[in-house]
């Protein structure tokens, strides 16, 4: 075969898979969502990691927000790691008379009032390691819940 018709051949095979893979040959992805939790309390910041098994590229991180969280997962099996954050904290609320409406300022004082009393729960060390964590979740079609439990 003559190599200038090989080269349009090969060019017009390659312009072909191009557009079938950017037309849509898409994955479906579905919503996964839960609490975490530690002896029953919800961690209140922190980050839940989705490791596709075998390990692979598909490495999903997902924000850990007053307990809950919510991400997009393809289907499959996945290894769960999971880390807690101290929560940034709020403004010490200033004395009364510094010009802050009183609604405002009882509104600061719960917030760090809350704060004070929040709790970030040690995660054991196996649950933050790829090798060492129990946690697995399987994503099938479909939105799905998927509650987190760490076990001291």
């Amino acid at each position: 075969m003559h190599p200038a018709r090989l080269n349009v051949r090969w060019s017009a095979t390659a312009g072909l898979v191009t557009v079938l893979v950017l037309s849509g040959c898409q994955a479906r992805t579905y919503e996964v969502s839960g609490q975490v939790t530690v002896k029953e309390n919800p961690i209140p910041l922190g980050s839940l990691t989705f490791i596709g098994e075998p390990p692979s590229a598909a490495v999903i991180d997902a924000l850990i927000d007053k307990g809950r969280y919510s991400v997009k997962l393809l289907p499959g099996t996945y290894r769960l790691t999971v880390a807690a954050r101290q929560p940034s904290a709020p403004e010490l609320p200033p004395p009364p008379g510094m010009g802050i409406p009183d609604e405002k300022l009882a509104e600061m004082r719960k917030e760090y009032e809350a704060f004070k009393s929040m709790k970030t729960p040690r995660i054991p060390r196996r649950y933050e390691d790829y090798a060492s964590t129990p946690l697995r979740c399987v994503v099938e079609s479909g939105p799905q819940q998927n509650d987190v439990v760490i076990e001291p």
